[in-house]
């Protein structure tokens, strides 16, 4: 049933908006998931900050790099 409802609406998306962009937005947040689902399935929670906030700053670099190669 998600899927069936994932594809609808990316189909949704991409009609309404320009490929770049839906592709840019779901690889975004399926990157952002995967971390978030990781993070939580091998309690890295426990980590210190200094690690933390490596993994954020990776994933905004991620973005950013995906946002100026779009563009």
């Amino acid at each position: 049933m998600t899927l069936l409802t994932e594809i609808y609406y990316l189909n949704v998306a991409l009609v309404m908006f320009n490929t770049e962009m839906v592709t840019l937005t779901y690889y975004i947040c399926f990157t952002f998931c995967t971390l978030l689902t990781c993070m939580f399935l091998y309690q890295d929670l426990k980590m210190s900050v200094t690690k933390i906030v490596t993994i954020m700053f990776g994933f905004f670099i991620i973005c950013t790099s995906i946002f100026t190669h779009q563009m």
